[in-house]
């Protein structure tokens, strides 16, 4: 992005060389680092230097969980000390410790924690986003502007820039706990446009992000102009859009619906409930015949069950959508299976492994095979009394092959020799043990201590404090 501006406005004469990215805050009067003019660019992972730090000014960077400063490189809160440094809050004693007196372990001195996150390269300081916009997915961290880049990467045509706002909301999902939201103001000559151009800007957009990172998009809400919150300075107000979300008040002109982060599992099975005949449960509501402009029918048997399974409009699945792109999951994915070779013959010798390779839904038409066998009916009130016990043989056959699939990787996997005799021989070994707090963990943990009382055993456990991860591993 710096790169493009400089070759934008070069074009209108403005001198390179005079453009001086600084970092710096009110709360520490005022500047912390600065590019001198006439210095050259520096570029570390896609982040543009901030310049060397001042002198007097002692900057950290520090874990904000362990309060321990990170290795040169690595990210992490950046804290500054200086006698610019401001006092604290007004009337405020308890954030003006928090913020204003924070301690590195096994220091006395004290910080101001910017709450912005950033690595130190060669001297020079790097920002990379701000702690509170952390957008959590399985554990791991992303920054939201990296995300809110994917997004308007190949759709700034319709989209207001500057307007969007990613971040994650909880789930009762235990596949994945943390759902990821996206919302973007639509450009105003866009509000009127049909269902469909919205539906593939938004499946775009979905698959935008998840090429870029990896992640799928759980929630995306397309909406007006202004409808964003921001500060008076202009930034995304994040947790405040997250707010809005969760109580409805976004208003969305177009939203990607996808199962509720709380109420997963009934909609799970609701998905499971939608393949079987509807004598097993009672009387079920029936909806409207689903629109789709796909003219193969084979893509539309396919694409009909990922709208029952994924609760998605059928309108919005087209030939070129990725299952997983959509929303997919591995129970969704045997839902798909099961409903395929159970009312289809063509489809009758799929596997994980087949659907894994071809989640595009034209690649997954193209596995029916066998066109001499009469294709099934595929009217939803026709009944089969044996459906439910076709589809528990179909989880436990999907389960086994999963199973046999890990049992193939891992024997893939390089080994190590391990050889204890070697540490019992050492007085001064020490081990690293990852996964400390888990099943296998525990056991290891204390049959070390056991075996090997003098060795130094250092565990690697997801912890709040050094006392809370040592709690973590007693309590197994």
């Amino acid at each position: 992005m710096f790169a493009e501006f400089l070759d934008f406005f070069n074009n209108f004469g403005f001198n390179s060389g005079a453009f001086c990215p600084c970092y710096g805050l009110a709360e520490h009067v005022l500047g912390i680092t600065m590019v001198l003019p006439g210095t050259p660019m520096i570029i570390t992972d896609g982040r543009v230097s901030c310049g060397p730090i001042f002198d007097e000014v002692d900057v950290k960077i520090v874990d904000p969980n362990t309060l321990k400063v990170v290795a040169n490189g690595e990210s992490g809160e950046i804290w500054a000390s200086s006698p610019a440094k401001s006092g604290g809050y007004w009337n405020n004693p308890e954030a003006t410790k928090q913020n204003f007196q924070a301690t590195i372990e096994g220091s006395s001195a004290e910080y101001l924690r910017t709450g912005d996150l950033g690595f130190i390269a060669d001297g020079n300081l790097y920002v990379s986003g701000r702690l509170k916009d952390i957008v959590i997915i399985q554990g791991k961290n992303y920054y939201a502007n990296d995300i809110e880049i994917a997004a308007i990467s190949s759709q700034e045509k319709y989209l207001r820039p500057g307007s969007t706002a990613a971040f994650s909301v909880e789930s009762n999902d235990r596949d994945a706990p943390e759902k990821l939201v996206i919302v973007l103001e639509l450009k105003e000559s866009y509000l009127k446009a049909s269902p469909e151009v919205l539906a593939d800007i938004s499946n775009s957009i979905r698959k935008d992000v998840s090429a870029a990172t990896g992640i799928i998009v759980s929630h995306l809400l397309l909406v007006k102009p202004k409808a964003v919150p921001k500060t008076t300075s202009g930034k995304i107000m994040r947790r405040g859009t997250k707010e809005m979300f969760l109580n409805k008040r976004l208003s969305p002109v177009f939203q990607f619906p996808v199962i509720e982060t709380e109420a997963s599992t009934t909609n799970y099975f609701t998905a499971f409930q939608n393949l079987l005949p509807s004598s097993l449960f009672g009387s079920t509501p029936v909806s409207a015949a689903p629109k789709s402009h796909l003219q193969d029918p084979v893509q539309l048997r396919v694409a009909k069950v990922w709208s029952k399974v994924l609760q998605i409009p059928l309108e919005s699945i087209t030939s070129d959508s990725d299952f997983y792109a959509l929303g997919g999951t591995s129970i969704s994915t045997i839902a798909v299976i099961n409903s395929l070779t159970q009312e289809d013959a063509g489809f009758r010798g799929m596997t994980f492994q087949m659907f894994m390779l071809n989640s595009n839904l034209e690649s997954m038409a193209n596995l029916w095979l066998d066109p001499s066998v009469e294709r099934a009916s595929t009217n939803d009130n026709e009944e089969d009394e044996e459906t439910p016990e076709v589809l528990n043989k179909a989880v436990e056959a999907y389960e086994k092959e999963l199973e046999e699939l890990d049992d193939v990787s891992i024997s893939s996997d390089g080994c190590l020799e391990f050889n204890a005799s070697k540490i019992a021989e050492s007085h001064n070994a020490v081990v690293l043990l990852t996964g400390a707090n888990g099943f296998l963990g525990s056991g290891i943990v204390f049959s070390f201590m056991k075996q090997f009382p003098t060795i130094r055993l250092i565990c690697q456990v997801r912890a709040k404090s050094k006392e809370h991860g040592v709690q973590r591993i007693k309590e197994l």
